[in-house]
């Protein structure tokens, strides 16, 4: 009798914490939607030695743990690399619509669209 209460009170916890992480969720998707835009981080990429898909997949990662409901974007800036690598960045910028592949000139153009003072 015992071990049924026990069982019945550890589910009761797990729904517990379910309900509550579903509420953190929910709240983070709610209220980064009111936000236009929160942070922006800029990786500059030269030619050879970027491991860039682990940097990035690893800051998305992390983004994803934060805490805080504010949107943020990441720019691969394009300061010379390889093609090897251009493919790469193009694939997660594809996949991923807050990651982007800019040249220095497309930088200015992309601050004044997303008005990031």
């Amino acid at each position: 009798m015992s071990g049924e209460y026990i069982i019945f009170a550890m589910l009761l916890i797990s729904c517990i914490f379910a309900v509550i992480e579903a509420v953190r969720i929910y709240a983070k998707i709610y209220l980064s939607s009111k936000i236009k835009f929160g942070a922006l981080t800029v990786i500059p990429l030269f030619d050879g030695g970027n491991d860039v898909e682990y940097i990035v997949r690893s800051l998305m990662w992390k983004l994803n743990w934060k805490e805080c409901c504010l949107r943020e974007e990441i720019v691969l800036l394009d300061l010379g690399v390889d093609e090897e690598t251009a493919l790469v960045c193009k694939k997660l910028s594809e996949d991923n619509g807050f990651v982007y592949f800019l040249k220095p000139d497309e930088l200015k153009d992309f601050l004044i669209e997303k008005k990031f003072d």
